[in-house]
């Protein structure tokens, strides 16, 4: 089975309820939060969007693990540093396109207002 993704809202939410029910660096609530996610979940801020975890997901971060889902500013990030590289390593008209999306992803920023740390910040 492949480790879920969560946001990082719901991991940090999930290593909060973890630590509760920890002791010494050992896990020991796992039956006790899934019943409790199964009983409505949580209103504790801290806990809550741990509610939108599916459940067989839920269950599968708490025991396997799971990984963070890339925020929309590092997927465009990812995608602007990939046609930035092709970019260099191309010629002709493909080149030009790498550079077309290069030069639209800085301006739809810019028009934006929105800075993105590896792109324009």
């Amino acid at each position: 089975m492949d480790k879920p993704k969560l946001t990082a809202e719901q991991a940090k939410a999930l290593e909060a309820l973890r630590n509760v029910w920890s002791s010494g660096g050992k896990f020991l609530g796992g039956r006790q939060i899934i019943k409790e996610k199964l009983d409505g979940g949580w209103t504790v801020p801290d806990f809550a969007p741990a509610n939108s975890i599916d459940d067989d997901d839920f269950i599968a971060a708490l025991y396997i693990g799971y990984e963070i889902e890339q925020s929309p500013e590092e997927k465009l990030r990812e995608y602007y540093v990939c046609q930035e590289q092709s970019y260099h390593d191309s010629v002709g008209t493909e080149r030009i396109e790498h550079l077309a999306k290069v030069v639209a992803i800085r301006n739809t920023l810019a028009i934006l207002g929105i800075q993105i740390e590896g792109i324009n910040a």
